[in-house]
């Protein structure tokens, strides 16, 4: 019986372990200077334990991401604003992203054309840093054109698949935590001493 306990614990903690989440985005297209075909995107959510066995999928369309979004139970504001905003762990988390499949092309434009010209090598950075690690370069493209006009304008194509194991986000959210931690012992040993010194 100890030895079934022991083999059990063993295998969710495997799971945990090994837990990845595949992201797939495919057909999502965002302007604001020509149509669009919103029924076209699709995104599908895969849960991978081993790294290769899917256990689950969830697939949502624009009308059900629209329903989630309207939904009252779930306030989406309070969701983001509870999530720890730390540049260091948002780096950290962009790292731990992995790129398997990439097709970018955007066309981006704003009023100020020295804000213009400083966004493109921010947006290439960003992706240079995704794909670093991707599992396969010869799958990813991006094309990022500046449009200098005197409006805000921006044009998106997106399809990418992208995946990160669970342990990844565990680990960089338990180093906030610790570190948020440390910063409250910090201002109460300071206060003490203050207080001490009165």
């Amino acid at each position: 019986m100890l030895l079934v306990f022991l083999t059990l614990i063993i295998f969710i903690i495997a799971c945990i372990v090994t837990l990845r989440i595949e992201i797939d985005i495919q057909k999502l297209s965002l302007s604001n200077i020509k149509k669009i075909d919103k029924d076209k995107f699709t995104l599908k959510i895969r849960f991978y334990i081993f790294n290769y066995l899917k256990i689950v999928q969830i697939k949502l369309n624009n009308k059900k991401i629209k329903k989630i979004l309207n939904n009252k139970k779930i306030d989406i504001k309070k969701i983001a604003n509870k999530l720890p905003k730390n540049k260091k762990q948002d780096l950290k988390l962009l790292q731990a992203l992995r790129v398997k499949k990439l097709y970018l092309k955007l066309e981006i434009g704003t009023i100020d054309i020295m804000i213009t010209t400083f966004l493109i090598p921010i947006i290439s950075t960003i992706l240079s840093v995704l794909l670093i690690k991707s599992a396969n370069r010869k799958n990813c493209y991006y094309k990022i054109t500046p449009l200098y006009t005197d409006e805000n304008i921006y044009n998106i194509d997106l399809n990418c698949i992208i995946s990160i194991k669970i342990i990844h986000i565990i680990s960089i959210m338990l180093k906030n935590i610790n570190k948020g931690a440390d910063k409250h012992e910090r201002t109460s040993n300071r206060r003490s001493y203050a207080y001490s010194n009165e």
